[in-house]
């Protein structure tokens, strides 16, 4: 299923590559956590894994409500170049998000939501 980025604007969903080891995205996730905890506004993350997420740019927004943007960027990109350096995983995972990724798709959705947060 595409995840929703913007009006009529999808980051398509690519099969998951289980033949490799997968790359544990929640050292990076957990001090995010209440980020991504504001824009679980769909579902609920046990339930719908990423779609329980709202990566529109206006719940992007909403969520950097009483945080601090500049350090929110700072360890999403930290997380983007950890996932760049280990080239070798295929496929990235959290259980903190309930879901796995090929990794192109998880990194073209942290520039999507860098790219909204700086663009603010």
């Amino acid at each position: 299923m595409p995840i929703l980025i913007g009006n009529n604007l999808f980051i398509e969903e690519l099969p998951v590559d289980y033949n490799g080891k997968l790359l544990d995205l929640d050292p990076y996730i957990a001090p995010l956590n209440t980020f991504f905890d504001k824009l679980e506004v769909e579902c609920v993350r046990e339930c719908c894994g990423i779609q329980a997420f709202s990566f529109m740019p206006e719940d992007i927004h909403k969520a950097l409500v009483g945080l601090s943007a500049e350090t929110i960027v700072t360890q999403l990109k930290a997380m983007q170049t950890a996932i760049e350096e280990q080239w070798w995983y295929n496929a990235v995972g959290s259980t903190i998000l309930n879901n796995n990724f090929d990794r192109k798709v998880f990194l073209q959705l942290l520039a999507h939501i860098i790219k909204t947060i700086e663009s603010q």
